[in-house]
Parts: structure tokens; C-alpha cells; sequence
């Protein structure tokens, strides 16, 4: 990975090529502005480091992920992004059967009308259809309900609360979705993939041990694409949706936003410190917090803003995926990192459950909820 800052030294000077950010003796050492990011001992431009890892092969498991700014990870491990206008797209169907499907609402979260994240999910299996809502909310038969207030069963479709997570099981496929409530989304599929190789589609893949064909089109017969945009695309469930892009805001360039990759290179170093092998790439979190304006009436911006909500996010990202990789890691929200004299911290759980769902919840259901009893 990449490191931003280097270690203070008792001499008040820095080993080359690092230089001192202030000549004093409390100050810390980094690499000059010019070439800001440390790389092997060598200071670098941003367009400098290894390639971004947005499309590559993380290798096949059982889960694919979407996160943040539709940061995509199929099953098979390819890993993608793309922006675009709201569109609803089709994450995982059962081509075969049509035992089940999985459709998330990708909605503006950047003040650029580009950028969109997961704002909800519909899941249909059998007969069964249940739509979970940013901010803990599902809607079932036309009925919004808190799901954090009671839990959902109707013998197909189960949905349960596990600290601030939504939990939706499917009999079917024997699958768990799993969403923060706010923008990040998991599918777990618990079968074998061999038993869905070459029977599913989706944003998500389709789930045969092989990324290099995780672009198959919804078409009949299906083609393999080279092109994301078309791939993705192919798998809209509106014909009103724009044509989706991989073009990326310069957040080196421009809106400062050099400062909001340095901001989540210095945490995301900082917490691999604790022996958890890094789970994503810090400019994922940088670019994000550079773009994103999602949720910016319930946290008001602030000079590095908008970065309060995503960069939050991305640390709640990686604490989760070590935890799941049985290396789990202590982190203060309360006091995340301080940088360039600016304490970074994030909500308490209770505020920023609260917030998010008075935020987004309907009026017939907004009244404010106590703390969740198994939150952490």
C-alpha cells in the first residue's frame, strides 16, 4: 500500500526524500507537495502509483459487494466502477429458474448528479417482494415499516436487524443481503458456485470462478463484453436510464481534493497497523470523500468536507472486512486520526443511526428511536 507520512525524527530532520512539513521539532515528516505519496522509499504524483486496482481480479468467493460510489466486486472477484445518472440496475438474477432477483436503486449522492450509490434494494423470491430503503426502512405490500422495531418473516423473505445492518435471507439460492442502511450493500451467496456457475447474471456476475467473463450481457444468448459501460448498461430494469461512465472527478486536481486522499491514505495506514492486511485501496475512500455529497444535510459541510459521511463509511468498510477476515481491529471513532491539526472523528453509532434515519425515514414513521440494544 501506499504511505503518506513518514515518522518524526528527535533532530527535527527527515530522512531523503521526506521533508518536514514545519521546521519543528513536533512537526512530522512526509514526502514534498509536488510528489505527496510514498511508495517504496520513493516520493510520488498521484498519477505515479501502481494502477488503480478499480478493475482487477481480487479472486472468487462467496460474496459480492457494493460499496460506497458503486464500487462493484463480483463474486469472482472482478472489481469495477461506474457513474452515472440514478438508475435502477439488476445486482443478481437466477437466469434459469427465476427463482429469485436482487435490483438496487443507484441514486445521486455527489452534488455533480455523477456520482450514485446504493439507496435501496428490492428482492424478489417466489412470490415473495420486500424493498429495504436507506435509513432502515422496508416496504412491504405498499406498508413502510422501522424494520429495527420488529423483524420480517413470511416463511421466503426473512429481514432482521444485526447491530445497524439489515439482514434479508432468501430461501431460495440459500442467499443473505446484507445493507448498512446508508450505502453499502454485501450479497452472500452460501452455495457452492458451481451450483449457480453459468444460471445467474447481474451486476454481480455470474458467479463460475472466472472474472474474466463477469461482463456477460443481459441478452439472449448472452455475450461476454469487453466494454463495463455496456455490460452495466445491459442489465438496467428502466428504459429512461443514461448510458453509464467511468469518467472520475480529478479529486487530485481539483475541490482540494488531494487533501481527502491524503486524509484516508494517513488513516487507512494507521489502522494497518494492527496487523489486518489493508481490505481496500485508500483512494477508493478518497475519491469518494472528494465526490460525494451524500447525507451533507444531516452532517454540514465543513472546510474538508464533503468527507464526514463517506470517509466514516470506507473506516466502517475496513473494520468490517477484518473482522470478517478473523483479524478484527480496535478503532476510535471518537478520535480517528488528527490531521493537519484537525481531530477526525465520526458520529456516535446511536447520533448517526438516528440522524440517517430521521433523515430519510417517512413522516408517518419519524419519530426518534433509542439505540439499538445489540449495536455495538
Amino acid at each position: 500500500s501506499l504511505h503518506l507520512w513518514g515518522k518524526h525524527h528527535d533532530r527535527c530532520t527527515c530522512s531523503v526524500p521526506l521533508v518536514a512539513h514545519q521546521p519543528r521539532c513536533h512537526e512530522i515528516c512526509r514526502c514534498p507537495e509536488e510528489r505527496p505519496f510514498l511508495h517504496q522509499g520513493r516520493c510520488l504524483k498521484i498519477t505515479e502509483c501502481p494502477p488503480d486496482p478499480s478493475v482487477s481480479e481480487a479472486g472468487a468467493s462467496h460474496t459480492c459487494s457494493v460499496l460506497g460510489n458503486a464500487h462493484i466486486q463480483t463474486f469472482d472477484g472482478r472489481r469495477y466502477q461506474f457513474s452515472g445518472p440514478s438508475c435502477t440496475y439488476a445486482l443478481l438474477v437466477d437466469n434459469e429458474k427465476l427463482s429469485f432477483a436482487i435490483y438496487a436503486d443507484f441514486t445521486d449522492c455527489s452534488s455533480s448528479r455523477m456520482y450514485v450509490c446504493v439507496g435501496s434494494v428490492t428482492i424478489y423470491s417466489g412470490s415473495s417482494s420486500i424493498q429495504i430503503y436507506r435509513g432502515w426502512i422496508i416496504n412491504v405490500g405498499g406498508e413502510k415499516r422501522a424494520i429495527f422495531k420488529e423483524p420480517y418473516d413470511d416463511g421466503t423473505i426473512s429481514v432482521s436487524m444485526s447491530g445497524y445492518d439489515v439482514i434479508a435471507t432468501l430461501a431460495a439460492g440459500d442467499i443473505t443481503i446484507t445493507y448498512d442502511g446508508l450505502a453499502g450493500l454485501k450479497i452472500d451467496a452460501m452455495s457452492d458456485g458451481n451450483v449457480m456457475a453459468g444460471k445467474v447474471g447481474g451486476l454481480c456476475g455470474n458467479f463460475n470462478g472466472r472474472a474474466v467473463d463477469d461482463y456477460t450481457n443481459n441478452a439472449w444468448p448472452p455475450e461476454v463484453l469487453d466494454d463495463m459501460e455496456a455490460f452495466v448498461f445491459s442489465w438496467r430494469l428502466t428504459n429512461n436510464c443514461q448510458y453509464p461512465q467511468t469518467t472520475r472527478a480529478m479529486c487530485n486536481y481539483v475541490h482540494g481534493g488531494t487533501r481527502h486522499l491524503r486524509l484516508c491514505d494517513e488513516l487507512f495506514n494507521k489502522l494497518g497497523t494492527q496487523g489486518c492486511e489493508e481490505p481496500y485501496d485508500f483512494r477508493l475512500c478518497g475519491e469518494d470523500a472528494c465526490t460525494s455529497n451524500l447525507m451533507e444535510d444531516v452532517w454540514p459541510p465543513s472546510e474538508l468536507q464533503p468527507f464526514s459521511v463517506m470517509v466514516c463509511t470506507w473506516v466502517r468498510y475496513y473494520e468490517a472486512a477484518c473482522r470478517d477476515a478473523g483479524t478484527p481491529i480496535e478503532v476510535d471513532y471518537t478520535n480517528l486520526i488528527n490531521f493537519q491539526g484537525t481531530v477526525i472523528s465520526c458520529p456516535e453509532e446511536c447520533d448517526r443511526f438516528q440522524q440517517i434515519y430521521m433523515a430519510t425515514c417517512p413522516v408517518n414513521l419519524r419519530e426518534t428511536p433509542d439505540c439499538l440494544d445489540d449495536a455495538r
